[in-house]
Protein backbone atom coordinates (compact mmCIF):
# COMPACT_ATOMS: atom_id res chain seq x y z
CA UNK A 1 0.00 0.00 0.00
CA UNK A 2 2.95 2.15 0.61
CA UNK A 3 4.76 1.72 -2.40
CA UNK A 4 1.22 2.35 -4.37
CA UNK A 5 1.20 5.87 -2.74
CA UNK A 6 4.09 6.75 -4.57
CA UNK A 7 3.42 5.07 -7.32
CA UNK A 8 0.51 4.73 -9.20
CA UNK A 9 -0.69 1.26 -10.94
CA UNK A 10 0.34 2.39 -14.31
CA UNK A 11 3.92 2.35 -13.19
CA UNK A 12 4.29 -0.31 -11.05
CA UNK A 13 5.39 -4.14 -13.14
CA UNK A 14 6.08 -6.34 -10.21
CA UNK A 15 6.50 -8.19 -8.25
CA UNK A 16 8.91 -10.65 -9.32
CA UNK A 17 9.57 -13.76 -6.88
CA UNK A 18 12.86 -15.13 -5.63
CA UNK A 19 12.93 -18.22 -4.37
CA UNK A 20 15.83 -17.41 -1.77
CA UNK A 21 15.97 -20.67 0.25
CA UNK A 22 14.43 -24.13 -1.22
CA UNK A 23 14.54 -25.86 2.10
CA UNK A 24 12.48 -23.07 3.24
CA UNK A 25 12.83 -21.09 6.90
CA UNK A 26 11.39 -24.03 8.84
CA UNK A 27 11.09 -22.00 11.90
CA UNK A 28 8.66 -20.29 10.60
CA UNK A 29 4.85 -21.37 11.33
CA UNK A 30 4.88 -21.47 7.12
CA UNK A 31 8.73 -22.22 5.56
CA UNK A 32 9.40 -18.77 3.96
CA UNK A 33 11.04 -19.80 0.64
CA UNK A 34 10.81 -16.68 -1.37
CA UNK A 35 11.54 -13.05 -0.88
CA UNK A 36 10.00 -9.75 -3.70
CA UNK A 37 11.40 -7.68 -6.22
CA UNK A 38 9.34 -4.71 -7.41
CA UNK A 39 10.03 -3.58 -10.34
CA UNK A 40 8.59 -0.31 -11.69
CA UNK A 41 9.34 2.99 -13.82
CA UNK A 42 8.21 6.33 -13.57
CA UNK A 43 7.74 6.47 -17.39
CA UNK A 44 5.25 3.91 -16.95
CA UNK A 45 3.66 2.22 -20.13
CA UNK A 46 6.71 4.11 -21.99
CA UNK A 47 9.21 2.35 -19.52
CA UNK A 48 11.67 0.23 -21.21
CA UNK A 49 12.77 -3.22 -20.19
CA UNK A 50 15.86 -5.52 -21.30
CA UNK A 51 15.74 -8.78 -22.27
CA UNK A 52 17.83 -11.67 -20.52
CA UNK A 53 19.97 -14.26 -22.16
CA UNK A 54 17.96 -17.08 -22.55
CA UNK A 55 19.11 -20.51 -22.25
CA UNK A 56 19.01 -22.52 -25.49
CA UNK A 57 16.95 -25.25 -26.49
CA UNK A 58 18.09 -28.00 -28.54
CA UNK A 59 21.80 -28.36 -29.95
CA UNK A 60 23.32 -25.15 -30.88
CA UNK A 61 24.84 -24.98 -34.71
CA UNK A 62 26.61 -22.35 -36.41
CA UNK A 63 26.75 -20.74 -39.89
CA UNK A 64 28.17 -17.52 -42.03
CA UNK A 65 25.60 -15.73 -39.90
CA UNK A 66 26.60 -16.94 -36.34
CA UNK A 67 25.18 -19.06 -33.55
CA UNK A 68 21.69 -20.08 -34.08
CA UNK A 69 19.06 -22.98 -33.12
CA UNK A 70 15.99 -24.57 -34.91
CA UNK A 71 12.30 -24.24 -34.73
CA UNK A 72 9.96 -26.08 -36.72
CA UNK A 73 7.97 -23.76 -39.56
CA UNK A 74 5.13 -25.70 -38.87
CA UNK A 75 2.69 -24.23 -36.85
CA UNK A 76 2.55 -26.61 -33.88
CA UNK A 77 -0.99 -24.24 -32.43
CA UNK A 78 -4.11 -26.40 -32.56
CA UNK A 79 -6.16 -23.54 -33.31
CA UNK A 80 -4.75 -22.73 -36.47
CA UNK A 81 -4.24 -25.44 -39.34
CA UNK A 82 -5.52 -25.18 -43.30
CA UNK A 83 -8.88 -24.43 -43.15
CA UNK A 84 -8.76 -21.54 -40.80
CA UNK A 85 -5.17 -19.99 -42.16
CA UNK A 86 -5.49 -20.98 -45.87
CA UNK A 87 -3.10 -18.66 -47.45
CA UNK A 88 -0.30 -20.11 -44.86
CA UNK A 89 -1.01 -23.58 -46.76
CA UNK A 90 1.65 -23.96 -49.56
CA UNK A 91 4.93 -26.38 -50.24
CA UNK A 92 8.24 -25.75 -50.21
CA UNK A 93 10.39 -27.97 -52.49
CA UNK A 94 14.05 -29.39 -50.89
CA UNK A 95 17.14 -29.88 -52.72
CA UNK A 96 18.98 -32.89 -50.97
CA UNK A 97 22.40 -32.19 -53.38
CA UNK A 98 22.83 -29.40 -51.31
CA UNK A 99 22.75 -31.07 -47.67
CA UNK A 100 25.83 -29.70 -45.52
CA UNK A 101 27.67 -31.40 -42.66
CA UNK A 102 24.60 -30.90 -40.16
CA UNK A 103 21.99 -32.53 -42.53
CA UNK A 104 20.55 -29.12 -43.63
CA UNK A 105 19.08 -28.61 -47.38
CA UNK A 106 18.46 -25.73 -49.14
CA UNK A 107 14.86 -25.16 -50.24
CA UNK A 108 12.46 -22.97 -52.68
CA UNK A 109 8.98 -22.23 -52.68
CA UNK A 110 9.27 -23.31 -56.77
CA UNK A 111 10.25 -26.78 -58.09
CA UNK A 112 13.19 -27.04 -60.30
CA UNK A 113 15.27 -29.65 -61.71
CA UNK A 114 16.97 -29.81 -58.20
CA UNK A 115 14.11 -28.83 -56.49
CA UNK A 116 12.48 -31.93 -56.21
CA UNK A 117 10.84 -32.95 -53.09
CA UNK A 118 7.54 -31.21 -51.96
CA UNK A 119 6.99 -30.69 -48.36
CA UNK A 120 3.66 -29.59 -47.16
CA UNK A 121 2.69 -28.48 -43.25
CA UNK A 122 1.14 -31.95 -41.92
CA UNK A 123 0.97 -33.71 -38.92
CA UNK A 124 2.80 -36.82 -38.06
CA UNK A 125 -0.93 -38.27 -38.83
CA UNK A 126 -0.91 -36.78 -41.79
CA UNK A 127 -3.63 -34.07 -40.92
CA UNK A 128 -3.06 -30.85 -43.21
CA UNK A 129 -2.08 -27.44 -41.31
CA UNK A 130 -0.23 -24.81 -42.03
CA UNK A 131 3.30 -22.59 -41.60
CA UNK A 132 4.17 -20.08 -38.85
CA UNK A 133 5.02 -17.60 -42.22
CA UNK A 134 3.87 -16.31 -44.94
CA UNK A 135 5.25 -16.97 -48.49
CA UNK A 136 6.03 -13.31 -48.81
CA UNK A 137 8.19 -13.47 -45.69
CA UNK A 138 9.23 -16.61 -46.29
CA UNK A 139 10.78 -15.65 -50.12
CA UNK A 140 12.79 -13.06 -47.89
CA UNK A 141 14.89 -15.45 -45.79
CA UNK A 142 15.85 -18.39 -47.92
CA UNK A 143 18.44 -18.70 -50.29
CA UNK A 144 17.63 -21.53 -52.73
CA UNK A 145 21.15 -22.69 -53.23
CA UNK A 146 22.90 -22.73 -50.23
CA UNK A 147 21.64 -23.58 -46.93
CA UNK A 148 24.26 -21.56 -44.92
CA UNK A 149 23.27 -18.58 -46.09
CA UNK A 150 19.61 -19.53 -45.33
CA UNK A 151 16.76 -18.63 -42.74
CA UNK A 152 15.04 -21.18 -44.15
CA UNK A 153 16.11 -24.99 -44.24
CA UNK A 154 14.52 -28.87 -44.57
CA UNK A 155 16.47 -31.90 -42.82
CA UNK A 156 15.42 -35.47 -43.58
CA UNK A 157 13.14 -36.94 -40.61
CA UNK A 158 14.16 -40.27 -39.48
CA UNK A 159 10.68 -41.56 -40.59
CA UNK A 160 12.24 -40.10 -44.39
CA UNK A 161 9.98 -37.66 -44.60
CA UNK A 162 11.30 -33.82 -44.31
CA UNK A 163 10.80 -30.99 -41.81
CA UNK A 164 11.16 -27.44 -42.85
CA UNK A 165 12.92 -25.24 -40.11
CA UNK A 166 13.55 -21.71 -39.00
CA UNK A 167 17.09 -20.81 -37.87
CA UNK A 168 16.59 -19.37 -34.69
CA UNK A 169 19.42 -16.68 -33.71
CA UNK A 170 17.50 -14.79 -30.73
CA UNK A 171 19.39 -15.48 -28.13
CA UNK A 172 17.08 -13.46 -24.96
CA UNK A 173 14.09 -13.28 -23.75
CA UNK A 174 11.89 -11.52 -21.21
CA UNK A 175 12.43 -11.83 -17.52
CA UNK A 176 10.16 -14.05 -15.92
CA UNK A 177 8.29 -13.37 -12.88
CA UNK A 178 9.56 -16.42 -10.97
CA UNK A 179 12.87 -17.22 -10.43
CA UNK A 180 14.34 -19.94 -8.68
CA UNK A 181 17.63 -20.60 -10.36
CA UNK A 182 20.42 -21.93 -7.77
CA UNK A 183 22.55 -18.85 -8.00
CA UNK A 184 19.96 -16.37 -6.95
CA UNK A 185 19.88 -18.17 -3.92
CA UNK A 186 20.94 -16.74 -0.66
CA UNK A 187 23.55 -18.96 -0.08
CA UNK A 188 25.14 -17.84 -3.24
CA UNK A 189 25.36 -14.48 -2.01
CA UNK A 190 27.92 -15.70 1.18
CA UNK A 191 29.77 -17.70 -1.36
CA UNK A 192 30.64 -14.82 -3.34
CA UNK A 193 31.61 -13.23 0.06
CA UNK A 194 34.04 -15.80 0.64
CA UNK A 195 35.08 -16.46 -2.10
CA UNK A 196 36.69 -12.46 -1.98
CA UNK A 197 37.84 -12.35 1.83
CA UNK A 198 38.18 -16.16 2.71
CA UNK A 199 35.55 -15.34 5.67
CA UNK A 200 31.82 -13.91 5.84
CA UNK A 201 32.22 -10.53 6.54
CA UNK A 202 28.73 -9.55 6.10
CA UNK A 203 25.41 -11.49 6.67
CA UNK A 204 23.23 -12.12 4.15
CA UNK A 205 24.57 -10.37 1.20
CA UNK A 206 22.69 -10.62 -1.76
CA UNK A 207 23.83 -13.20 -4.40
CA UNK A 208 25.79 -10.83 -7.45
CA UNK A 209 23.80 -12.83 -10.00
CA UNK A 210 20.58 -11.73 -8.72
CA UNK A 211 21.89 -8.20 -8.98
CA UNK A 212 23.34 -8.82 -12.62
CA UNK A 213 20.11 -10.08 -13.60
CA UNK A 214 18.09 -6.63 -12.31
CA UNK A 215 20.33 -4.86 -13.85
CA UNK A 216 20.02 -6.35 -17.51
CA UNK A 217 16.64 -6.17 -17.19
CA UNK A 218 16.40 -2.21 -16.07
CA UNK A 219 19.61 -0.77 -17.62
CA UNK A 220 21.23 -0.55 -20.78
CA UNK A 221 24.70 -0.89 -21.25
CA UNK A 222 25.73 2.18 -21.20
CA UNK A 223 23.44 2.94 -17.88
CA UNK A 224 24.24 4.63 -14.56
CA UNK A 225 23.28 2.14 -11.69
CA UNK A 226 22.76 3.71 -8.24
CA UNK A 227 22.10 1.82 -4.84
CA UNK A 228 21.29 4.01 -2.16
CA UNK A 229 21.62 0.54 0.07
CA UNK A 230 24.46 -0.60 -0.70
CA UNK A 231 25.45 -3.41 1.64
CA UNK A 232 28.14 -5.58 1.16
CA UNK A 233 28.71 -3.80 -2.62
CA UNK A 234 26.97 -6.91 -4.47
CA UNK A 235 25.50 -4.11 -6.93
CA UNK A 236 29.74 -3.01 -7.98
CA UNK A 237 30.63 -6.69 -8.58
CA UNK A 238 27.61 -7.26 -10.68
CA UNK A 239 28.40 -4.27 -12.51
CA UNK A 240 31.97 -5.52 -13.33
CA UNK A 241 30.82 -8.63 -14.46
CA UNK A 242 28.76 -7.49 -16.69
CA UNK A 243 31.06 -5.31 -18.14
CA UNK A 244 33.43 -7.64 -19.05
CA UNK A 245 30.91 -10.39 -20.16
CA UNK A 246 29.26 -7.88 -22.82
CA UNK A 247 32.16 -5.18 -22.93
CA UNK A 248 29.28 -2.80 -21.68
CA UNK A 249 30.29 0.90 -20.14
CA UNK A 250 28.00 0.78 -17.29
CA UNK A 251 28.97 3.15 -13.94
CA UNK A 252 27.97 2.36 -10.46
CA UNK A 253 27.22 4.97 -7.73
CA UNK A 254 26.76 3.21 -4.13
CA UNK A 255 25.79 4.95 -0.83
CA UNK A 256 26.30 3.53 2.29
CA UNK A 257 27.78 4.42 5.85
CA UNK A 258 31.51 4.93 6.57
CA UNK A 259 32.17 1.75 8.07
CA UNK A 260 31.01 -0.26 5.64
CA UNK A 261 32.33 1.49 2.81
CA UNK A 262 35.74 1.12 4.55
CA UNK A 263 35.65 -2.66 5.68
CA UNK A 264 33.70 -3.96 3.46
CA UNK A 265 32.59 -1.78 -0.19
CA UNK A 266 36.12 -0.66 -0.73
CA UNK A 267 38.29 -4.01 -0.35
CA UNK A 268 35.99 -5.52 -2.14
CA UNK A 269 35.96 -3.01 -5.17
CA UNK A 270 39.87 -3.02 -4.75
CA UNK A 271 40.22 -7.40 -5.15
CA UNK A 272 37.59 -7.60 -8.54
CA UNK A 273 39.98 -4.47 -9.71
CA UNK A 274 42.59 -6.53 -9.34
CA UNK A 275 41.06 -9.71 -10.56
CA UNK A 276 37.64 -10.61 -11.76
CA UNK A 277 37.99 -14.67 -10.39
CA UNK A 278 38.53 -15.10 -7.08
CA UNK A 279 38.97 -18.48 -4.96
CA UNK A 280 38.97 -18.65 -0.97
CA UNK A 281 40.58 -14.98 -0.88
CA UNK A 282 43.32 -15.78 -3.37
CA UNK A 283 43.05 -13.98 -6.95
CA UNK A 284 42.98 -16.72 -9.73
CA UNK A 285 44.43 -15.90 -12.95
CA UNK A 286 44.31 -11.75 -12.41
CA UNK A 287 46.30 -10.90 -15.30
CA UNK A 288 43.43 -12.40 -17.34
CA UNK A 289 40.76 -10.81 -15.43
CA UNK A 290 42.36 -7.40 -14.71
CA UNK A 291 40.30 -4.57 -15.34
CA UNK A 292 41.20 -0.85 -15.29
CA UNK A 293 38.95 1.47 -13.15
CA UNK A 294 38.48 4.43 -11.57
CA UNK A 295 37.09 4.71 -8.54
CA UNK A 296 35.77 7.87 -6.84
CA UNK A 297 35.15 7.68 -3.12
CA UNK A 298 33.03 10.68 -1.64
CA UNK A 299 32.36 11.48 1.95
CA UNK A 300 28.88 13.45 2.18
CA UNK A 301 29.12 16.57 4.54
CA UNK A 302 28.17 15.56 7.85
CA UNK A 303 26.79 18.05 10.57
CA UNK A 304 29.64 17.54 12.84
CA UNK A 305 31.71 19.10 10.06
CA UNK A 306 29.24 22.36 10.51
CA UNK A 307 30.28 22.60 13.98
CA UNK A 308 33.88 22.38 12.76
CA UNK A 309 34.02 24.29 10.73
CA UNK A 310 31.83 27.49 12.80
CA UNK A 311 33.78 30.24 13.86
CA UNK A 312 32.15 31.50 17.12
CA UNK A 313 31.93 35.17 18.76
CA UNK A 314 31.19 36.44 21.72
CA UNK A 315 28.80 39.27 22.31
CA UNK A 316 31.04 42.11 22.74
CA UNK A 317 33.01 40.34 20.00
CA UNK A 318 36.11 40.23 22.52
CA UNK A 319 36.39 36.36 21.83
CA UNK A 320 36.75 34.14 19.03
CA UNK A 321 36.56 30.33 19.69
CA UNK A 322 35.83 27.44 17.34
CA UNK A 323 34.61 23.87 17.83
CA UNK A 324 37.72 22.35 16.88
CA UNK A 325 39.75 24.01 20.40
CA UNK A 326 37.01 22.25 22.48
CA UNK A 327 36.61 25.53 24.30
CA UNK A 328 32.45 25.70 24.14
CA UNK A 329 30.81 23.60 26.37
CA UNK A 330 28.88 20.38 25.34
CA UNK A 331 25.99 22.70 26.91
CA UNK A 332 27.22 25.53 24.31
CA UNK A 333 27.06 23.01 21.46
CA UNK A 334 23.79 21.70 22.11
CA UNK A 335 21.96 24.80 22.07
CA UNK A 336 23.97 25.53 18.80
CA UNK A 337 22.96 22.27 17.27
CA UNK A 338 19.25 23.54 18.18
CA UNK A 339 20.03 26.76 17.11
CA UNK A 340 20.81 25.81 13.32
CA UNK A 341 18.76 23.06 13.15
CA UNK A 342 15.96 25.65 13.99
CA UNK A 343 17.15 28.58 11.26
CA UNK A 344 17.38 25.64 8.40
CA UNK A 345 13.80 25.04 9.32
CA UNK A 346 12.81 28.72 9.53
CA UNK A 347 14.31 29.56 6.25
CA UNK A 348 13.09 26.62 3.98
CA UNK A 349 9.24 28.36 5.50
CA UNK A 350 10.50 31.49 4.75
CA UNK A 351 10.58 32.48 8.61
CA UNK A 352 12.65 34.99 10.41
CA UNK A 353 15.67 33.53 11.95
CA UNK A 354 15.90 33.05 15.57
CA UNK A 355 18.76 35.21 17.30
CA UNK A 356 20.63 32.18 19.63
CA UNK A 357 19.74 32.38 23.20
CA UNK A 358 22.72 31.69 24.74
CA UNK A 359 26.02 34.32 24.88
CA UNK A 360 27.91 33.17 21.72
CA UNK A 361 26.81 34.16 18.07
CA UNK A 362 28.32 31.65 15.42
CA UNK A 363 29.40 32.52 11.65
CA UNK A 364 30.83 30.64 9.02
CA UNK A 365 34.53 30.12 9.64
CA UNK A 366 36.92 31.40 6.80
CA UNK A 367 39.52 29.71 5.17
CA UNK A 368 43.20 30.98 4.22
CA UNK A 369 41.71 31.77 0.89
CA UNK A 370 38.73 33.50 2.28
CA UNK A 371 35.99 31.44 1.35
CA UNK A 372 33.01 30.73 2.97
CA UNK A 373 32.17 26.92 4.60
CA UNK A 374 29.94 24.88 3.41
CA UNK A 375 29.92 24.99 -0.84
CA UNK A 376 26.35 24.27 -1.37
CA UNK A 377 26.61 26.96 -3.93
CA UNK A 378 29.53 27.72 -5.46
CA UNK A 379 31.66 30.60 -3.86
CA UNK A 380 31.32 34.05 -5.28
CA UNK A 381 34.50 34.99 -4.24
CA UNK A 382 36.98 35.81 -6.64
CA UNK A 383 39.60 32.83 -6.10
CA UNK A 384 36.83 30.48 -6.61
CA UNK A 385 38.87 27.10 -6.86
CA UNK A 386 40.82 26.62 -3.68
CA UNK A 387 38.65 25.38 -0.90
CA UNK A 388 39.04 23.53 2.30
CA UNK A 389 37.55 22.44 5.47
CA UNK A 390 38.16 20.70 8.83
CA UNK A 391 36.25 16.72 8.58
CA UNK A 392 35.24 14.87 11.64
CA UNK A 393 36.27 10.60 11.40
CA UNK A 394 36.88 8.60 14.18
CA UNK A 395 36.90 11.22 16.34
CA UNK A 396 39.59 12.91 14.89
CA UNK A 397 39.38 16.43 13.02
CA UNK A 398 41.70 17.30 9.94
CA UNK A 399 41.87 19.90 7.33
CA UNK A 400 41.08 18.72 3.77
CA UNK A 401 41.29 20.01 0.45
CA UNK A 402 37.91 20.52 -1.18
CA UNK A 403 37.47 19.98 -5.52
CA UNK A 404 34.71 22.64 -6.09
CA UNK A 405 34.01 21.65 -9.46
CA UNK A 406 33.66 18.28 -8.67
CA UNK A 407 31.49 18.97 -5.93
CA UNK A 408 29.22 21.36 -7.92
CA UNK A 409 28.88 18.81 -10.52
CA UNK A 410 27.54 16.20 -8.64
CA UNK A 411 25.25 18.38 -6.47
CA UNK A 412 23.52 19.10 -9.58
CA UNK A 413 23.80 16.06 -11.45
CA UNK A 414 26.12 17.16 -14.44
CA UNK A 415 27.63 13.99 -16.37
CA UNK A 416 30.71 15.45 -17.47
CA UNK A 417 32.49 13.87 -20.32
CA UNK A 418 35.55 16.08 -21.11
CA UNK A 419 37.52 18.80 -19.32
CA UNK A 420 40.22 21.25 -20.49
CA UNK A 421 42.00 23.64 -19.35
CA UNK A 422 42.99 27.12 -20.82
CA UNK A 423 45.14 30.35 -20.41
CA UNK A 424 44.64 33.51 -21.26
CA UNK A 425 46.28 37.07 -20.13
CA UNK A 426 47.16 35.43 -16.96
CA UNK A 427 43.54 34.24 -16.36
CA UNK A 428 43.06 30.24 -16.59
CA UNK A 429 39.74 28.99 -17.35
CA UNK A 430 38.01 25.31 -17.12
CA UNK A 431 35.83 23.99 -19.81
CA UNK A 432 33.92 21.54 -19.08
CA UNK A 433 31.53 19.63 -21.34
CA UNK A 434 29.00 17.01 -20.82
CA UNK A 435 25.16 15.91 -20.34
CA UNK A 436 22.44 17.29 -18.14
CA UNK A 437 19.05 16.06 -17.52
CA UNK A 438 16.62 19.60 -18.22
CA UNK A 439 13.13 18.62 -17.23
CA UNK A 440 12.38 15.81 -20.06
CA UNK A 441 15.06 16.51 -22.12
CA UNK A 442 18.75 15.34 -22.07
CA UNK A 443 20.52 18.40 -23.03
CA UNK A 444 24.59 18.80 -24.07
CA UNK A 445 26.22 21.36 -22.01
CA UNK A 446 29.56 23.58 -21.25
CA UNK A 447 30.66 25.42 -18.34
CA UNK A 448 32.82 27.56 -17.90
CA UNK A 449 35.24 27.57 -14.67
CA UNK A 450 37.33 30.72 -13.87
CA UNK A 451 39.72 31.88 -11.21
CA UNK A 452 40.13 35.58 -11.94
CA UNK A 453 40.82 38.67 -9.48
CA UNK A 454 38.86 42.51 -9.57
CA UNK A 455 41.72 44.31 -12.09
CA UNK A 456 41.15 40.99 -14.61
CA UNK A 457 37.20 41.61 -15.47
CA UNK A 458 38.08 43.56 -18.57
CA UNK A 459 40.49 40.58 -19.76
CA UNK A 460 37.75 38.17 -18.86
CA UNK A 461 34.63 39.90 -20.39
CA UNK A 462 37.59 40.05 -23.51
CA UNK A 463 38.48 36.51 -23.19
CA UNK A 464 35.19 35.04 -23.52
CA UNK A 465 33.94 36.76 -26.29
CA UNK A 466 36.28 37.10 -28.79
CA UNK A 467 37.97 33.35 -27.96
CA UNK A 468 36.25 30.74 -25.54
CA UNK A 469 32.70 31.49 -26.67
CA UNK A 470 33.47 31.20 -30.20
CA UNK A 471 35.20 28.00 -29.50
CA UNK A 472 32.64 26.06 -27.87
CA UNK A 473 30.06 27.02 -30.64
CA UNK A 474 32.19 25.27 -33.31
CA UNK A 475 32.78 22.08 -30.78
CA UNK A 476 28.66 21.89 -29.53
CA UNK A 477 25.89 22.28 -31.51
CA UNK A 478 23.51 24.84 -29.54
CA UNK A 479 24.91 24.03 -26.31
CA UNK A 480 23.45 25.56 -22.90
CA UNK A 481 26.48 27.61 -21.42
CA UNK A 482 27.14 28.16 -17.49
CA UNK A 483 29.68 30.01 -16.04
CA UNK A 484 30.33 31.06 -12.41
CA UNK A 485 30.49 34.46 -10.78
CA UNK A 486 31.12 37.04 -12.08
CA UNK A 487 29.29 36.78 -15.17
CA UNK A 488 29.98 39.44 -17.64
CA UNK A 489 27.77 38.21 -20.31
CA UNK A 490 23.94 38.54 -20.07
CA UNK A 491 23.02 35.75 -22.45
CA UNK A 492 25.07 33.19 -19.83
CA UNK A 493 23.38 31.38 -17.14
CA UNK A 494 25.33 31.83 -14.11
CA UNK A 495 25.94 28.75 -12.21
CA UNK A 496 25.20 29.89 -8.91
CA UNK A 497 21.48 31.25 -9.65
CA UNK A 498 20.74 28.36 -11.68
CA UNK A 499 21.79 26.04 -8.53
CA UNK A 500 19.47 28.25 -6.18
CA UNK A 501 16.45 28.30 -8.70
CA UNK A 502 16.85 24.27 -8.97
CA UNK A 503 17.03 23.12 -5.43
CA UNK A 504 14.55 25.80 -4.55
CA UNK A 505 12.08 24.61 -1.82
CA UNK A 506 9.44 24.89 -4.50
CA UNK A 507 11.62 22.47 -7.03
CA UNK A 508 12.28 20.08 -3.93
CA UNK A 509 8.81 19.58 -3.84
CA UNK A 510 8.69 17.61 -6.91
CA UNK A 511 10.85 15.22 -6.29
Amino acid sequence: MRIREKWSKSTLFGPIVVQINKGGRDYLPLAKTHEYIIVGSIKGKQAKFFEIPADPNGTIYKDKQGKYTIRELRNRNPKFNRTNRPNLFYPFYVDPQTQDSDGFCAVSLEPTKSHTIAVLPRTSKNIDDCWRWSKNKAIKHLNPKNPAESDLVARQKRTGGWNIYEKHRKHSSKAKTIWSDPEVRTEAGTIDIRQLFQKPIFDHPKPVALIEKCIRIGSPKSGIIFDPFAGSGTTAQAVFNLNLKDQGNRKFILVESSDLCTRVILPRIKKLIYSQIWNEGKPVAPKKGKISKIIQYLTLEQFDDTILNTQFYSRDFTQITSANNNYLSDFDLYNLENSIIQNIQNKSQNKPQNKPHYPWHYRPQNTKENIQFSPKIPSQEKKSLKYSLYTYNSRVSSLKNIDLIETFLWNLGIRSVQRDQQALKNIQYYLLKGKMNLGEEVKEIAIIWRSISENKLNDDRKNLQDVILPELKKKINKPKIFINLPNPIENLTTLENFFQNRWSVQERKKF
